[in-house]
C-alpha cells in the first residue's frame, strides 16, 4: 500500500500500480517457489528422499551391426524400464534465481560434485522457452492451475509421464487422466545404448566321437553369438547357430547340413524306412517315427531318432537330406 496525499481527495492510502504483484499467475507462481524451496530443504535437513521417476528407452547397442536385429528389423531389441531417483542423493544445494548461461531459472538444484545442475521451472500459463531448453540443461517443469496442485510439490515424487511412446507401454500412464497437469522433463538422458540379450537363438550340434546330435531351441542369448563363434570348443564336430527358429525343420536342415559337410550322422530321420509316428500315446509319446523295414506291429517299429546309431538297417536316404536342405533358414555354421 501507499499513502495517497493529493489537494483535492481525503487522504488515504491506495494498492501499487504494480498489476503483476496481486494476479493470480504471480501468486501461484511465487507460492509454488516458496513451497518447492521450503520442502526440498526439509528434505536435505532431515534426510528424506524428494524422488523423480523417469521411463528410459533402452536399445540395443549392437543394433547396427547385429544379424539378428536386422532379421527381426529391431524389434525386441529394445525394451523399456522405469527408474525412480532421490535427488537430494545427488543435489545438496538448491538456489532461487541464479542466474547461468544468460538465463534465470525459478530454482537451480547444485551437487557438490560436477554434474550439471537442475533447473526447477514452476509452469502457471507458458511453458519453457526454446532458448532455455537448448542450452541443455535438465530441466524440470512443474506446472501449477491453483493451490491444489500444490501437493505435487509435497508429495515429493514427480514423475516424467510425457516421456513419447510409453503412454501404450505402461497401464499405470494409459489410465491416467489429466494429463495437462503432467511435469515435464527436459534434457534427460531418456535413451539409453547397451548390450541387451533378448533373443533366444536355437543351436544344433554333433558330438565328438560318438557322433550325436542334439538340438537346443534356447541354447544361447543373441548377445553371445559372436563369442560362441569365436570360442573354439573341442567337444563339438559341427555347430550351427539359428537366427531364426523353424520348429522341427531347423533340426532336419541341421541333420543334413551335417551330412553335406561328410559328417557321418547317424539318424532315423535319415534313414529311408521312416516314417512319421502320427498317433503317439504314452509310454510311446517321445518316439515320433516308426520304421517300416519291420512289418510286425509293437516290435521295434517305434523309433527314438537316436536308435539309428545301434541300428543294423540303418540307410540314408540322398533325396530326404536335399529335402531337408530346401528347409534353409537364416543360420551361422561353424
Amino acid at each position: 500500500m501507499v499513502a495517497s496525499l493529493g489537494n483535492k481527495n481525503t487522504h488515504h492510502f491506495r494498492h501499487k500500480q504494480d498489476t503483476d504483484s496481486c494476479n493470480k499467475e504471480t501468486y501461484l507462481h511465487k507460492l509454488g517457489k516458496f513451497i518447492f524451496r521450503e520442502v526440498y530443504q526439509d528434505c536435505l535437513k532431515n534426510n528424506k528422499p524428494y524422488n523423480i521417476t523417469m521411463f528410459r528407452t533402452i536399445r540395443c547397442s549392437r543394433m547396427s551391426t547385429c544379424n539378428v536385429s536386422k532379421l527381426y528389423e529391431g524389434y525386441g531389441c529394445t525394451e523399456y524400464k522405469k527408474e525412480t531417483y532421490d535427488l537430494t542423493q545427488y543435489y545438496n544445494v538448491i538456489e532461487e534465481e541464479k542466474k547461468i548461461d544468460s538465463h534465470i531459472p525459478d530454482l537451480l538444484l547444485k551437487g557438490s560434485d560436477n554434474r550439471k545442475p537442475i533447473f526447477i521451472e514452476i509452469k502457471v500459463t507458458h511453458s519453457c522457452t526454446d532458448d532455455k531448453i537448448k542450452l541443455g540443461y535438465p530441466i524440470i517443469e512443474i506446472p501449477l492451475k491453483d493451490e491444489s496442485d500444490l501437493d505435487l510439490i509435497k508429495s515429493r515424487d514427480l514423475v516424467d509421464y510425457q516421456k513419447h511412446g510409453l503412454r501404450d507401454t505402461y497401464r499405470e500412464i494409459c489410465e491416467r487422466d489429466n494429463t495437462d497437469k503432467d511435469v515435464a522433463f527436459y534434457n534427460f538422458k531418456h535413451d539409453i545404448y547397451k548390450p541387451l540379450a533378448q533373443h533366444d537363438m536355437a543351436m544344433f550340434f554333433v558330438k565328438k566321437k560318438t557322433l550325436a546330435c542334439y538340438f537346443k531351441e534356447h541354447a544361447i542369448k543373441c548377445n553371445k553369438i559372436e563369442e560362441t563363434i569365436r570360442k573354439k570348443n573341442y567337444a563339438f564336430e559341427y555347430r550351427i547357430i539359428f537366427y531364426y527358429f523353424c520348429g522341427i525343420k531347423s533340426y532336419l536342415f541341421g541333420l543334413a547340413k551335417a551330412c553335406e559337410k561328410g559328417i557321418e550322422v547317424r539318424n532315423c530321420y535319415l534313414c529311408k524306412y521312416h516314417t512319421i509316428n502320427k498317433y503317439r500315446y504314452p509310454p510311446d509319446h517321445e518316439k515320433p517315427l516308426k520304421c517300416e523295414y519291420y512289418s510286425e506291429p509293437y516290435k521295434g517299429y517305434l523309433c527314438d531318432p537316436k536308435d539309428a546309431k545301434e541300428c543294423k538297417v540303418f540307410s540314408p536316404d540322398q533325396s530326404i537330406i536335399e529335402r531337408y536342405l530346401s528347409y534353409e533358414s537364416y543360420y551361422e555354421e561353424f
